[in-house]
């Protein structure tokens, strides 16, 4: 799949993003997605997340990532935040 967010595109695997993600598993794989250019600074973050297991979490990005993390669904990561 490929990710449009905040004028920057994302590749990632449609499986893994249905798995991690509830808001891509709603939305059902086919086409590009375009997401909220707020999301931008740390979709990246969520993405290695749902390769790795691991967050890069900080005392700076810890409600970006959260609130990032609540929108799309993806309660592993609310969790940690």
């Amino acid at each position: 799949a490929t990710l449009g967010v905040g004028g920057r595109e994302f590749r990632a695997h449609w499986p893994v993003l249905a798995s991690c993600s509830r808001f891509f598993r709603a939305r059902g794989p086919g086409g590009p997605v375009a997401l909220p250019d707020g999301l931008a600074d740390t979709f990246q973050l969520l993405l290695d997340f749902f390769y790795t297991g691991r967050l890069a979490l900080t005392a700076h990005n810890r409600a970006r990532l959260l609130a990032a993390a609540e929108q799309l669904g993806v309660p592993d990561a609310v969790a940690l935040c």
